[in-house]
């Protein structure tokens, strides 16, 4: 149970933080202070081992960053095969399931009930594609010209006719490093891509591990807005309202992802 909470933080450390990078054009924001609103983090994945979801209640643009969760929710999800699964609060605000994993071209729904109002969302878990291949470039260091700073690549094969989204991160000896980056395919359809992941100033002997996560455009369009808020690394430009697959409208989202990931350590 320790280790099953332990990989749940930080499946949502990891689904939180940002990074702007994209190859889609610009979107602009209506940027607003809000009243506190439900956030939901949702995650079904091929590779986690088991259904997801974090609850918390947004802060106003003033407050601390303190999160307030949400402890008295009933979170279910289900998919098109006809499977529902009841999820169980295994830690304050931490919803999963019983060991599980999601099946790639299934379609899942999230269904939370807080506070007398139903939230739903819709995700349709897309194909993986893996990984080809890892490699390190040495450019230089932010605010230092003279210090090179090794960063990490990865290579994909973009499957061609299909249009891909993909969200990556990358952990430096278990620890995330650099938040995430994400992109389409828009311009690259069906051609071998190399496509820079999180993470800076990699040494020799660390251990790097890159996640290629393959999502649907409402989740891909989530963080893409998310990267547009960001000011420094994991931390948004306040206050912003990325669009959300969930309905009622509400702060958050819920993705099915087809995950890839490669390991290598650095020479």
């Amino acid at each position: 149970m320790k280790n099953r909470i332990r990989d749940v933080k930080m499946m949502l450390l990891v689904i939180s933080g940002v990074l702007v990078c994209s190859c889609q054009q610009k979107i602009d924001l209506n940027l607003k202070s809000s009243q506190p609103q439900l956030v939901i983090e949702g995650v079904v994945s091929d590779q986690l081992g088991f259904y997801i979801v974090g609850l918390t209640k947004s802060k106003v643009y003033d407050d601390d960053n303190t999160p307030e969760f949400v402890i008295d929710a009933d979170v279910q999800i289900s998919d098109d095969a006809g499977n529902i699964d009841t999820l169980t609060q295994v830690a304050t605000g931490i919803y999963t399931s019983q060991p599980k994993n999601g099946i790639p071209g299934r379609t899942y729904t999230l269904s939370v009930k807080q506070d007398g109002k139903l939230y739903q969302a819709t995700s349709t878990m897309p194909q993986p594609v893996a990984i080809d291949s890892v490699y390190y470039v040495e450019l230089a260091g932010f605010g230092s010209p003279e210090k090179l700073s090794k960063r990490p690549y990865c290579i994909i094969n973009d499957p061609a006719g299909i249009v891909n989204y993909y969200v990556v991160k990358t952990t430096v000896n278990s620890k995330l490093d650099g938040g995430v980056r994400v992109y389409s395919d828009r311009l690259w359809d069906g051609k071998p891509r190399d496509i820079r992941a999180p993470g800076n100033d990699l040494q020799a002997g660390d251990t790097v591990t890159i996640e290629v996560r393959s999502v649907d455009k409402p989740v891909f369009d989530y963080f893409y807005e998310l990267n547009q808020n960001t000011s420094s690394i994991n931390q948004p430009a306040a206050p912003a309202n990325p669009s959300t697959n969930i309905s009622p409208k509400t702060l958050g989202y819920f993705s099915a992802q087809a995950v890839a990931k490669k390991t290598d350590i650095v020479k």
